[in-house]
């Protein structure tokens, strides 16, 4: 069992130096002025701790916690209290606690999620619909082979999709497939649309369009996940919704698939950097 040090109260002025390494310590009471230096390496602290700013004013004491301008407690990687919140991490990998509470990640804390929507969430359009089948226990779309058939939705955004202070990262629309025959191309067309509050429903001015060519799987009805990379640079930070249409193009040379194609769901990949909106 390890006890603590104890250790009466200690002040650091000017530019002394004071450093605890891997040990419990009972303090009586610390004060740091500007220019010294107390230093924590696996240190547990068991009594009190004042900061003092230049003027020899007590700026933090008790439960009161003001920091005036910044101070940097650091470990294996580092924590920064500032007047406008905390950091936890390094400068470019951390997660970051406002003032009001918010947090927001930044870097590699950042992560991807996924909303996934089973196949009956998503809807025929009155022309070249795809179909609604029994396969298996889930059912799924079937796109016939040398036919031109589609399925429609929309998708809102999560309010913990990232921001745009630190650079675009390009979500990615993912969906799963089959078909009865193996190995051979299936051509998948993805339009879409980004809107916002008093965007055009009905226009197509923001229209984009991806098209490309993925394999049937090698296993007879084995599952494909294939994907389009949506580039974030058509997004706008006040976007809230996406509409999406989803197209075989059986009738292109490019489709060799000479089969049924049949979906099963699809999901929209995001990368989140909070945990949900702004009150």
């Amino acid at each position: 069992m390890m006890y603590p040090i104890k250790v009466g109260d200690i002040v650091l002025v000017g530019c002394s130096q004071f450093s605890l390494e891997k040990m419990i310590v009972d303090l009586g009471e610390v004060k740091v002025s500007k220019g010294a230096m107390f230093e924590l390496e696996g240190a547990m602290i068991l009594g009190g701790f004042v900061l003092e700013n230049e003027y020899g004013e007590t700026v933090y004491g008790g439960v009161n916690f003001e920091i005036p301008s910044q101070l940097t407690i650091v470990s294996d990687g580092e924590i920064v209290i500032e007047s406008d919140g905390v950091r936890i991490g390094d400068v470019v990998n951390n997660a970051l606690i406002g003032s009001d509470g918010a947090i927001t990640v930044h870097g590699t804390a950042r992560k991807w999620r996924q909303n996934w929507i089973q196949s009956e969430g998503l809807r025929a359009p009155t022309v070249n619909p795809a179909v609604f089948v029994d396969a298996g226990i889930a059912g799924a779309w079937r796109f016939l082979d040398n036919n031109v058939r589609s399925i429609i939705g929309r998708l809102p955004l999560a309010s913990d999709m990232y921001t745009f202070d630190e650079g675009l990262v390009d979500p990615k629309f993912e969906f799963g497939w089959f078909s009865p025959t193996v190995g051979q191309t299936c051509r998948w067309q993805l339009e879409y649309i980004w809107v916002k509050v008093d965007d055009d429903m009905i226009g197509l001015a923001q229209l984009q369009t991806i098209t490309q060519s993925e394999t049937s799987s090698l296993t007879v009805n084995g599952l494909v996940k294939s994907s389009f990379v949506m580039p974030a640079a058509f997004m706008d930070v006040n976007d809230i919704c996406l509409l999406i249409k989803l197209t075989r193009l059986g009738n292109d040379p490019l489709d060799t698939l000479e089969d049924n194609a049949y979906l099963s769901g699809i999901c929209f990949h995001y990368m989140s950097d909070k945990w949900g909106s702004d009150l």
